[in-house]
């Protein structure tokens, strides 16, 4: 069973307090030594009886003469006589003026002399001194209180100390008056103290401490002033600890939940200091070890250098209870400030509530020299943690944790009104339950743009092993979270949505067709940019989607893409989800280059914002340009540059965990946008893509070959490269020759012609080897032992090792083509045609057969007439302008288009 479901509802327990004579029956010979004991301090099973005015009736002591003494050892020798009912003690220690109280004698009581509120006078074997004070302070168990350290060294040690006792046992004395309790299930009833005999109070004083302090369900300790305790343990120790021995003996009474649970601390104000330094490896362990903690509070206190600051828990109780037992939840933090420490927070219980909770660090912990860095600064692993209002932040940039500022396993966390920065990630976050969930609300951070907010810790993700060629699976397969994030709510700031009219040609970019839409800026030869389309390969190797793309800039300059936009939303982010092969600067995102009156007043650089943990990583770039609507969105791509793309999303409202993919078609499958300008690619398709092959002309003859032709209707997987590139293939030779690797290995890179720049997954290429020539497909790329892409691909045919030729020197002739559709602008001036007549003309157009069908376009007012078009003989469209008025129209002279829809199925 999860631990974060393992806690349980009080139970209806008879008998909540265990007492004495119970206790040391259940336990025999054996257990009364421990019952006994100092750790004990004579409190468990200790008969109850609160000390007051009101447990002695009232005016029964108060007429009767209060005598006062200079001390306890004064009042330990004094003898009760008639008339002396209640005694005071002007301090704890003759002369030192501290610890005061007021006591008054129990003749019949016996109860063990607790060196503070319980006093036995020598020689008289019953009968005490009780105190009849609720409110209870260490002063009156000894403490002095008087430490005095060298305030010109950086960081407390026993090595700086001027001066002080050590009032360690003052206050578990002190403590001691509480005794171990298991509460029955009308816990909510319980205010703090009203179950035990007494609340602390710490005065304004520095108090040295060496050892843990045990405190027992009910304890309520409120610290006044600047009351400060400097903890200098010579071993790991906590500070605040239940007692597990008295957690052993309480099962051995009752076995219930309850017996285990440590219920309704309070611990209220204070200075925690512990001694941790920059390279200590034995120091303070926890200030507040909140082991099985139930209704806890803690509250404005400021702890610093310790290697945790609170934790809060299930205890393994199996070593004496046999199965872990004890319940975990409902506990506050309230206004505390974790400061220096290896850990300042750590949550593992459940339904915790924090309030203006500060966690920082980087002057000890994490500073310059130091070998103590902090890993994280709050770590949560419990089940609905709510923070509202924080500010965890380490002191600078130079001091960030080691990993990230908070880790959480999202089982229901909220995080809302808090402040950060300085930070390499913000959230670590590893969702451990299939519907857990995690929110992050209305908060300030500033980040740097290297910065994430979110890293998923490694391995919740499947992993792509590209030297090994294997998956490495996740983490936590029976949790159901293979690949994609699975929760009941996961929510980072606002609520995104796509927009899908953001850019000029997709909803979105995925890569569905290579490089679709897409403007490759400046030479393109110069440039050679190898790109790889990756719903081809054989092998998935992405990581949200089968597709994406895959470039590698081999030329000898930087390369730029841009991406045409038509409705650029102000306050919009563009999610890119990208994976860097090599290394690469997010900033190579940009919106908003040169739009901003010719400026680039308002541009825009990516963030990285998400790390998904498996190489993978979300960067978003924001809009601030009011001006214009449109524009592009680039990616520029220095030489060397070898990158993975998956999405290209605009969303309003923030940006979303994962990214949103609509299915599509290509625009130019609308009649209305025939055909892309010519600087956009037609992309790489598969078998089914329908695609309408456009020629855009302005003569009357049309040479329909491949160069020309955008798109089409795919009987064969291929690539249909763009003009600009095709100019390539015009300067290369006739053939190349490579090196082969059975089975299916070409290398690109060998021979008399480097092929790898114009050749990637999703190309077709012609390989003869031995006399015969296979028509072969790329379906992939081999990466060396680094991961890095090399220039070996992957075919889908069988070759031998050795090598062979790949035909060159003309365009790939990679599918047939079902229709074709020509395009032909003209200036046309019409004349005047009279009232209810038809007037025509011809316009001669290659390629134009009796049949087809023509749709006519004309830009000027027809001024009420309408225009259509005919094929009427081979190469010949009628255009018909017909006036159904009763008047004669005179139309003046305009562009005419002429759409010509051409059937065939020949190789183009």
């Amino acid at each position: 069973m999860s631990e974060n479901r393992d806690d349980k509802p009080m139970s209806n327990e008879e008998s909540p307090l265990i007492s004495r004579r119970t206790m040391l029956a259940s336990i025999g010979l054996s257990g009364m030594a421990l019952a006994m004991g100092s750790t004990l301090g004579g409190a468990v099973g200790a008969d109850s009886h609160t000390v007051t005015a009101a447990s002695y009736g009232t005016g029964k002591y108060l007429d009767s003469v209060i005598i006062t003494v200079d001390s306890i050892a004064a009042l330990r020798q004094f003898a009760p006589k008639s008339g002396y009912s209640v005694v005071r003690t002007a301090s704890y220690y003759a002369g030192m003026g501290k610890g005061g109280n007021e006591f008054v004698w129990a003749a019949s009581s016996t109860e063990p002399d607790n060196g503070g509120s319980i006093i036995a006078v020598d020689g008289l074997a019953a009968g005490r001194w009780k105190s009849t004070q609720y409110k209870l302070n260490p002063f009156q168990f000894g403490a002095y209180g008087d430490l005095l350290i060298d305030q010109s060294v950086e960081v407390f040690t026993n090595a700086n100390i001027i001066s002080g006792h050590d009032d360690t046992d003052a206050f578990q004395r002190m403590l001691n008056t509480v005794q171990y309790t298991a509460y029955r299930n009308n816990i909510s009833k319980m205010k703090y103290g009203a179950t035990v005999n007494h609340v602390f109070e710490v005065h304004d004083a520095a108090y040295y401490v060496r050892d843990t302090l045990y405190v027992r369900s009910g304890t309520d300790i409120e610290f006044l002033g600047n009351a400060a305790i400097f903890f200098d343990p010579t071993t790991s120790k906590d500070l605040f600890s239940p007692n597990y021995q008295e957690m052993a003996v309480a099962f051995a009474v009752k076995t219930g939940w309850n017996a285990q649970t440590i219920v309704g601390i309070r611990l209220k104000g204070g200075v925690y200091v512990g001694n941790v330094t920059k390279t200590s490896t034995v120091h303070a362990n926890r200030c507040f070890n909140g082991a099985n903690a139930y209704k806890w509070v803690i509250d404005n206190v400021l702890v610093e250098r310790f290697a945790i600051g609170c934790h809060l828990y299930p205890l393994d109780t199996s070593p004496w209870t046999g199965t872990r037992r004890g319940n975990f939840y409902e506990n506050e933090l309230r206004n505390c400030a974790f400061h220096e420490c290896l850990l300042g927070f750590w949550n593992q219980a459940n339904v915790t509530q924090c309030t203006n909770l500060t966690v920082g660090g980087g002057y000890i912990v994490g500073g310059a020299g130091a070998a103590n860095i902090a890993d994280y600064y709050v770590r949560n692993e419990g089940g609905g943690l709510s923070v509202n209002g924080f500010n965890v932040a380490p002191a600078g940039a130079a001091v960030k944790p080691a990993k990230a500022v908070v880790y959480d396993t999202c089982a229901g966390s909220f995080w809302g009104g808090g402040y950060t920065e300085y930070f390499n990630y913000f959230f670590e976050l590893n969702p451990v339950h299939r519907w857990g969930g995690f929110s992050f609300k209305s908060n300030v951070t500033y980040k740097e743009t290297e910065d994430c907010y979110i890293k998923f810790t490694e391995g919740y993700f499947a992993k792509y092993d590209y030297a090994a060629k294997t998956w490495t699976e996740t983490d936590n397969p029976t949790e159901g979270h293979n690949q994609l994030l699975m929760s009941s709510a996961f929510d980072f700031g606002r609520n995104p949505q796509l927009i899908d009219d953001f850019f000029e040609f997709l909803p979105q970019y995925d890569f569905k067709y290579g490089m679709y839409g897409v403007r490759m800026n400046g030479n393109t030869v110069n440039k050679k940019l190898v790109y790889d389309v990756k719903r081809f390969e054989s092998v998935w190797t992405g990581f949200t989607s089968r597709n994406g793309i895959r470039l590698w800039n081999k030329g000898s300059e930087g390369a730029e893409l841009a991406f045409p936009i038509k409705n650029k939303q102000l306050d919009a982010y563009v999610c890119i989800l990208y994976r860097e092969i090599a290394p690469f600067d997010p900033r190579n995102f940009k919106l908003n280059v040169l739009e901003y009156n010719g400026t680039n007043k308002r541009i825009t650089v990516g963030d990285d914002v998400v790390d998904y943990g498996n190489g993978w990583k979300l960067a978003t770039v924001r809009n601030v340009n009011e001006l214009v609507n449109k524009g592009n969105f680039i990616i520029t791509l220095p030489v060397g540059t070898r990158i993975e793309i998956e999405h290209i999303g605009a969303y309003a409202s923030g940006f979303p965990i994962a990214p949103v993919y609509m299915q599509y078609e290509p625009k130019v499958d609308s009649r209305n946008a025939f055909s892309l300008n010519t600087n956009y690619s037609g992309g790489k398709f598969a078998v089914g893509d329908f695609m309408y092959p456009v020629n855009t002309t302005n003569s009357s003859n049309v040479a329909l070959n491949e160069q020309k032709i955008n798109f089409s209707l795919c009987v064969q997987e291929g690539t249909l490269k763009p003009a600009t590139d095709m100019a390539q293939y015009s300067s290369l030779a006739t053939a190349a020759t490579v090196a082969t690797e059975a089975p299916n290995l070409i290398n690109l890179a060998t021979g008399s012609f480097v092929l790898d720049t114009y050749y990637g997954v999703g190309d077709w290429i012609a390989v003869t080897q031995n006399g015969t020539t296979q028509q072969c497909k790329i379906v992939g790329r081999v990466f060396d032992a680094n991961g890095q892409p090399t220039s070996q691909v992957i075919i889908d045919k069988t070759i031998n090792n050795g090598t062979a030729t790949v035909a060159l020197g003309q365009a790939p002739i990679y599918r047939n083509v079902f229709q074709k559709i020509v395009r032909r602008s003209l200036p046309f001036a019409p004349p005047s045609v009279a009232a209810n007549t038809t007037n025509s003309s011809n316009v001669a157009q290659s390629f134009a057969s009796v049949g087809n069908v023509v749709d006519s376009f004309f830009e000027g007012d027809l001024k009420g007439t309408r225009m259509y078009a005919k094929v009427t003989a081979a190469n010949t469209i009628t255009v018909y302008h017909e006036n159904p008025t009763s008047a004669a129209v005179d139309v003046s002279a305009a562009t005419l288009t002429l759409v010509i829809y051409t059937s065939g199925n020949e190789m183009a």
